[in-house]
């Protein structure tokens, strides 16, 4: 079962960006979330549940940042990636740092996660 690990600070977040910087690095899925949005609360349900039902891989992190908890990474994931934050959010890294996908809202749902992420 695929785990999804919390990130609240820059260092964290700079570890895992500067790591997709490498060509056979794995893949990074951020799912950024607010702990007080109900669209967000019911997106990281579905995202929560999905990712439960991955199997452990090297080839797939997967964090999560609490875009009011840790403001700060928040802004740096936008400014590292060029992708305008919202929330709920999703970006999927490849290596050298290539944004394979990003969506919100209502654009993170069981069937682009599969999608996108190929299982």
């Amino acid at each position: 079962m695929a785990k999804i690990k919390p990130i609240s600070t820059v260092s964290e977040w700079q570890a895992l960006w500067e790591a997709q910087q490498a060509a056979p690095a794995g893949a990074l899925l951020v799912f950024k979330r607010s702990p007080i949005c109900p669209t967000s609360h019911f997106v990281e349900g579905v995202f929560t549940q999905f990712i439960a039902g991955l199997p452990d891989s090297a080839d797939l992190t997967v964090v999560s940042v609490d875009v009011i908890g840790a403001r700060s990474v928040s802004q740096r994931v936008a400014a590292d990636t060029g992708i305008r934050h919202e929330s709920p959010q999703v970006l999927l890294i490849g290596a050298g740092q290539k944004i394979l996908w990003h969506d919100s809202h209502g654009g993170i749902d069981e069937e682009a996660l599969r999608t996108h992420l190929a299982t």
